[in-house]
């Protein structure tokens, strides 16, 4: 399992909190079946759930779940770039990158694209 897989469960089911819910059991089971990828799998987890804490009573917008997507899939595209490549250093600083994205918190008021 790669990571291309939460992207495309996540897309495939519209991208919303009930999406991003499978994303979190999704990753649950990758980083049990795929554990030299646990700590990619974990942050991924942790974004989905930041999407569900900040949007579970509020409702989003298309543009606000499509920009949401699109930073994502940008973490997503990252973590697999790094672990197709293969470097430490590079799957290193793709964690570090990740992680802290992980700490920005939901921005509801994404500009419009």
């Amino acid at each position: 399992m790669m990571f291309e897989h939460i992207l495309k469960t996540l897309s495939e089911n519209g991208k919303s909190g009930q999406a991003y819910s499978k994303v979190i059991k999704h990753s649950e089971k990758a980083m049990k079946e795929d554990s030299d990828r646990a700590a990619g799998y974990l942050l991924l987890k942790i974004l989905a759930d930041r999407f569900i804490e900040a949007t579970g009573r509020m409702a989003t917008t298309v543009t606000q779940t499509e920009n949401e997507y699109k930073i994502f899939s940008n973490h997503v595209g990252t973590l697999s770039d790094a672990y197709i490549a293969g470097d430490p250093a590079g799957i290193s600083d793709a964690l570090n990158k990740v992680s802290l994205a992980s700490l920005e918190p939901f921005d509801s008021s994404f500009s419009t694209i």
